[in-house]
């Protein structure tokens, strides 16, 4: 028997076809050559075009170029403060009287300049005039070692502007004269074994450094050792005085020294304590 069209057919041992019979095999389309249709081609973003990129690049790198310069900038700013606030802030105090302490006392050394003018003393008031730099020293006194080359450097810079004067305290003179030809000191140096000046100031401790105005003013004191630097940025600050750049030859005008006279010595702000007991403070 014929099996109906769409019938499923018999196959030897009771098995029927799955396939349905609806006439001959069909074989599938075969995709287009250029592959699957696709819709309308997107359009290109904003971002993406060349001239667009390129723009964007151009502005990151130039601020990134900006930050670079901001930062820099603002270093050097912070570095600046910080420098000028620890000169301004490291040892100095206003003084509590503005009266300088009265003194007479005999020439350690004279100062280079005038070696044989002939006075043995020196007084408080033959100082007067023109701005006074007293530093009060000792040979004893390690911190003063330091201090002198930077001091001996701005006076001689300094020339007749300011009136530096050492006093060298609590001290042996042989001692004193000894430091003072180590370090080639040139500017006037006074003897005062008995700490008169130091105590008429209510000084503990050495080295310290007293400014006096050209109207016979105290307008400040420095406890410590001072450098070059710092030194310059008083007078400068309390007198009003320019100190000139540091020059080779300076350096050449006196003999070779451990410490020479142009270097600027850093130095600590450490106070040594004569080897006399202090009397009462002046303030």
């Amino acid at each position: 028997m014929t099996p109906r069209s769409g019938a499923r057919r018999p196959v030897p041992g009771g098995a029927v076809a799955s396939r349905v019979v609806d006439g001959p095999p069909r074989t599938p389309a075969a995709p287009p050559p250029d592959g699957p249709a696709r819709g309308p081609e997107a359009p290109t973003p904003w971002l993406a075009s060349p001239r667009h990129l390129r723009w964007l690049v151009a502005v990151g790198l130039a601020a990134l170029v900006l930050v670079v310069v901001a930062l820099v900038v603002s270093i050097h700013e912070s570095d600046t403060m910080g420098s000028m606030a620890t000169i301004q802030t490291a040892g100095f105090s206003q003084p509590g009287s503005t009266t300088p302490v009265p003194f007479s006392l005999p020439v350690l050394q004279p100062p280079a300049a005038a070696p044989a003018h002939g006075t043995s003393t020196a007084s408080m008031a033959s100082l007067r005039g023109r701005p006074l730099v007293l530093n009060l020293w000792g040979s004893y006194c390690t911190v003063c070692r330091q201090e002198t080359p930077a001091v001996e450097s701005v006076a001689r810079r300094v020339g007749a502007a300011v009136t530096f004067v050492g006093v060298d305290t609590a001290d042996q003179r042989g001692t004193a004269l000894r430091f003072l030809r180590r370090y080639h000191v040139t500017y006037l140096q006074l003897f005062d074994p008995g700490e008169r000046v130091a105590s008429g100031y209510g000084i503990q401790g050495l080295p310290v450094t007293v400014f006096v105005s050209g109207k016979d003013s105290v307008v400040g004191e420095y406890l410590g050792a001072l450098d070059a630097k710092t030194l310059t940025h008083y007078l400068g600050t309390l007198f009003g005085v320019r100190v000139p750049p540091r020059c080779r030859s300076e350096a050449t005008s006196a003999p070779p020294s451990p410490r020479p006279a142009c270097a600027s010595t850093p130095t600590s702000s450490k106070l040594t304590t004569p080897p006399a007991s202090r009397s009462a403070a002046r303030r």
